[in-house]
């Protein structure tokens, strides 16, 4: 995934925020690609 790969090349933090409750919505919305490669 691009996106992925571009934050993974970041030398400032990543800081990944949801603002709603991914793990109240649909099944496909529980991973992530981002939070592997994020700070906090």
């Amino acid at each position: 995934m691009a996106l992925r790969d571009a934050c993974a090349e970041l030398t400032a933090p990543l800081i990944e925020v949801h603002i709603s409750n991914v793990y109240a919505r649909e099944d496909f919305r529980h991973h992530s690609y981002l939070s592997p490669v994020a700070t906090g």
